[in-house]
């Protein structure tokens, strides 16, 4: 997708989130916490695991990457 759908798409899908959260957040027992990098290629790397799929670092995770991984 281009970025300016990809972007609406993010806040169409996120209306709920208060615009005091960061950009990229989920809410936690704790209140909204930012999507780190480090979060999100954990939490990447635990569904792929979980079905048996090899683990990417971040800095194979790009269009490239993801899309060999997904073939």
């Amino acid at each position: 997708t281009d970025p300016f759908t990809a972007l609406t798409h993010h806040l169409t899908a996120n209306s709920a989130v208060p615009s005091h959260a960061p950009f990229f957040a989920f809410e936690t027992s704790d209140g909204w916490s930012p999507m780190t990098r480090t979060w999100f290629i954990t939490r990447c790397n635990n569904i792929w695991a979980s079905v048996g799929l090899p683990l990417l670092t971040g800095h194979c995770f790009r269009i490239g990457g993801t899309t060999e991984s997904s073939l």
